[in-house]
């Protein structure tokens, strides 16, 4: 007859833990609250950070996978990178035409120029002044990932003269062409002058300039050649549809050559960007005429880098979150001790027969061993479903939020609660094993 084997004596010891959880209901679910709240925690914060990070992934997707950017100013300005920045020189449109004769690697070169806070009027209908007006050239919109869902892009012949044609985005439509095809319409855009104000010299002035009432130019009449197709809401920024995009030299005709343009570059293939990145670096130094050991006085932004900065974030805050919630694990941990050294000292005398029909030490070790890690681990099962519903939750009342279970955190989860309950359980399972027979028999 074969004797029993370790699966047996585990599923006993599961068994026996079973009956001693359900003899202690309440006392057993107290001490599971810590860890299920612990888990629910961790399962629910990196649910909701995961669904921000994967739909934020999504909308800094401003580019196109091999496009990237030569501007003035570094993706993300601080105050000392803003005074630092001030002094540099424009990047100006002929950079765009060096970039697309000498760089071998590249297919679409455009600059691009933006202006912020613009109305837009049609018929009797108007726009708050929350618009945002670009001055481009045909490669605008492959670049920018914007497709044209009705009408036309810009032509490169009303580039060169100037004509006072728009591509406008859904949100526009919607709210000046709700019932009417705004393709051959004519849009009045409201342009506000800056002519009359310095350059700021840091963040504050240049907020106190940002809600100041500037002094308006006359509206200027374009006719409507297309329409973006529309992009939707966005989690982070501005919705991107609410665009008006004119030729870069209409703009410039309207607001002047006195601004920095953007340059978006798109390399031939998505594996050839770092090459084409190098190409354009040299063609734009040269351009600026700087020396071998002058460091750049330009940026080059791709979505890329966005990602990885944001990401960058993301992971201190999760690191932060597992830290928090490690704690509270940990504070579980010392109630799953507490309640295993109480169930030790009630089942004294159960120890004491145990061991005088045969049992072992290490029998009653993992005996109690599994008790509190069962313990644990049920906690963290119940942990998990409660984290899941509370991250759908909050996804559900947000709408701008997503949740999205990330499988490390289900396993880290129930990993570190198989540790709480091991490591809280290995005292008073070893109190309980060494405890002598004969005095465990006298217990009352």
């Amino acid at each position: 007859m074969r004797k029993p084997g370790l699966d047996y004596h585990l599923l006993e010891n599961v068994l026996i833990a079973l009956d001693s959880l359900r003899a202690h209901k309440l006392r057993a679910t107290l001490t599971l609250l810590g860890v299920i709240i612990g888990v629910a925690a961790v399962i629910g914060m990196m649910a909701i950070i995961k669904g921000v990070q994967d739909r934020t992934e999504r909308e800094m997707t401003i580019l196109q996978s091999s496009v990237f950017q030569v501007q003035k100013w570094p993706m993300i300005r601080t105050n000392g990178d803003d005074r630092a920045s001030r002094s540099r020189r424009n990047i100006i449109p002929a950079y765009a035409e060096a970039i697309r004769s000498r760089c071998s690697l590249v297919s679409l070169v455009g600059p691009e120029v933006w202006e912020f806070g613009v109305a837009i009027a049609a018929g009797a209908r108007s726009t708050e002044p929350n618009m945002v007006l670009a001055g481009g050239t045909p490669e605008f919109f492959p670049n920018n990932g914007y497709y044209i869902g009705q009408g036309r892009a810009l032509s490169y012949a009303e580039v060169e003269s100037n004509r006072r044609v728009a591509v406008i985005g859904a949100q526009v439509v919607e709210e000046l062409f709700p019932h009417t095809d705004p393709v051959g319409q004519e849009i009045r855009v409201s342009l506000r002058s800056h002519a009359d104000f310095d350059e700021p010299d840091d963040w504050a002035e240049l907020s106190e300039l940002a809600s100041a009432e500037l002094p308006a130019t006359s509206t200027h009449r374009f006719q409507v050649v297309g329409v973006i197709q529309e992009i939707g809401p966005r989690f982070i920024g501005d919705s991107e549809d609410n665009r008006v995009v004119i030729p870069l030299t209409t703009f410039e005709e309207l607001y002047g050559r006195q601004r920095s343009v953007n340059i978006t570059v798109q390399a031939k293939s998505p594996e050839m960007v770092e090459l084409a990145m190098d190409q354009v670096i040299e063609v734009v130094r040269q351009e600026r005429g700087l020396r071998a050991n002058d460091e750049n006085d330009f940026e080059l932004f791709s979505t890329q880098m966005a990602i990885d900065f944001f990401n960058n974030v993301t992971r201190n805050v999760k690191v932060a979150a597992v830290a928090i919630c490690a704690m509270s694990l940990l504070v579980a941990g010392i109630g799953i001790m507490n309640i295993m050294l109480v169930s030790v000292r009630e089942r004294t005398r159960e120890i004491g027969i145990r061991k005088a029909i045969g049992a072992r030490r290490r029998d009653i070790l993992l005996q109690f061993v599994t008790e509190a890690v069962l313990l644990s681990e049920l906690g963290g099962a119940i942990g998990v479903g409660v984290g899941i519903g509370l991250a759908a939750l909050a996804a559900a009342l947000v709408p701008a939020l997503e949740a999205s279970i990330p499988i490390w955190a289900v396993v880290l989860g129930l990993g570190f609660c198989s540790l709480v309950g091991l490591f809280f359980g290995i005292y008073p399972a070893m109190r309980a094993a060494r405890l002598d027979p004969i005095q465990a028999l006298r217990d009352e």
